[in-house]
């Protein structure tokens, strides 16, 4: 679960996240939408533990990102720039989740099969 507990952040004068609550369940996607300046790359920063927060927090399953000794095995983010730069595009995003969802599936599937057969 990720959990942002009045996550705020400060450049100076300028607010860029002001204190923003939000918890994601696992196994979600989530993503965010807004007009350039929102904030949106600036949160996902402070998620990923590559920019401090003035204020709050950003937890993953109670524990700051950078915390985990393999955080990617926690969670995946794709910042915006990235995507762009390198033509992703969402519904491909989607595809390719969805291709290894059913894997996953076919796997357990064979691993729940093999067992009753091998236990017969």
């Amino acid at each position: 679960m990720i959990r942002l507990e009045g996550l705020s952040k400060r450049y100076g004068d300028t607010t860029a996240v002001d204190s923003l609550d939000l918890t994601v369940s696992p196994g979600r996607v989530t993503g965010f939408l807004g007009p350039h300046g929102a904030g949106k790359s600036t949160t996902m920063r402070m998620i990923l533990g590559l920019d401090t927060p003035t204020e709050g927090a950003a937890l993953v399953d109670g524990r700051p990102y950078a915390a985990w000794p393999a955080p990617l095995t926690k969670v995946g983010a794709l910042l915006g720039d990235l995507a762009h730069e390198h033509g992703v595009r969402l519904h491909e995003l989607h595809t390719q989740r969805a291709s290894l969802e059913e894997a996953y599936m076919e796997l357990t599937a064979d691993s729940v099969q093999y067992g009753v057969a091998a236990g017969s």
